[in-house]
């Protein structure tokens, strides 16, 4: 009786202990991490806000007479959402300690742009012309600013599981950047017309190119039934050169045309955050991963022009923020 009863209790615990496996075993496979060994491919969709600082193209004030000019949020071009993308290509080598090989481009252009008109009770001052000594009240100011950018990565990168719920990718390479930024001014009226000045042109530009080294982690936390929170962030240290002209354009006047190339060292830095979503085709063949996240991105010191009756502002700073909607498929 005792034998037949531990034999029971025996198949009871090896029943159990062979459930449990089972179940993490299929927690693996519902939870997949960078499958495999072979190439795979990515699109991102960008949905992306650029600011630049130190764009102010006139001052405001109660009148001509008054003394107190002063910059508020109208003073700048207005900034919107804009669409871009992302694309890449990549090998894992997962016989290889789980190593991988990937590169990227991304793609994003935007403009922003704003009219200024005196009303009744203010007046307008522009800021950003040589014209009537720099300093003069006019009937309209107008900006048009545009960026294009264009990022190339090239990493090599490895995987590293912590636990069966948290993994790790770390990754170093190399960063190209290209970043082309444009300001087109118009002055109009006031006492530009009366010296026969209007309209006056300004165009500036400020395009930047330069390569250096990038390092990077990626960190994901699988909660299950495929679905994961990520946690990204980047790092590059550029060498390059800024390539910077301003053009003024001033009726019945000597046109000004001023143009300057230096190096620089800058540098770039990309944070990310959101959900994802993994799933196995196939017996496990293919792998297809979905996310979605906020994405910010900060280039320090970008924009070098400064404006003539303003305080100072050198080198200040680009960013980019908003949504991206991430596909990767692995063969």
């Amino acid at each position: 009786m005792r034998y037949q009863l531990n034999k029971a209790v025996f198949g009871i615990v090896a029943l159990c202990c062979s459930l449990t496996v089972h179940a993490e075993e299929n927690a693996s496979i519902n939870i997949p991490n960078r499958n495999g060994m072979g190439p795979f491919v990515t699109l991102d969709a960008l949905l992306w806000k650029a600011h630049q600082n130190n764009l102010e193209f006139a001052l405001k004030s109660s009148s001509e007479t008054d003394v107190q000019l002063y910059i508020g949020p109208e003073s700048s071009p207005h900034f919107h959402y804009d669409w871009g993308f992302r694309f890449g290509l990549g090998y894992d080598i997962k016989q290889h300690d789980d190593w991988d090989i990937y590169t990227n481009w991304t793609h994003f252009k935007t403009d922003a742009h704003r009219t200024i008109t005196a009303a009744s009770e203010h007046a307008l001052q522009a800021i950003l012309t040589s014209a009537y000594g720099g300093s003069y009240f006019i009937e309209q100011a107008s900006s048009q600013w545009n960026l294009k950018l264009n990022l190339i990565d090239l990493g090599l990168g490895k995987q590293y599981c912590i636990s069966r719920f948290f993994s790790v990718h770390g990754f170093a390479g190399l960063e190209n950047a290209w970043i082309h930024q444009s300001n087109y001014i118009n002055y109009t009226g006031g006492q530009l017309e009366e010296n026969g000045k209007s309209p006056t042109h300004v165009d500036f530009k400020n395009n930047f190119w330069g390569l250096g080294i990038l390092v990077g982690v990626e960190a994901l936390w699988k909660m299950g039934a495929g679905l994961s929170l990520y946690a990204n962030g980047t790092a590059s240290l550029l060498s390059g050169f800024f390539s910077l002209n301003s053009k003024e354009t001033i009726p019945n006047a000597v046109n000004n045309n001023v143009s300057d190339r230096f190096r620089s060292e800058t540098s770039m830095f990309n944070l990310a955050l959101g959900i994802r979503w993994d799933k196995t085709l196939c017996n496990e063949r293919y792998h297809i991963a979905l996310q979605t996240g906020w994405e910010q991105l900060l280039f320090p010191s970008q924009y070098q022009w400064q404006a003539q009756d303003t305080p100072p502002y050198t080198n200040t700073d680009l960013s980019m923020t908003g949504w991206t909607l991430a596909t990767q498929f692995h063969f």
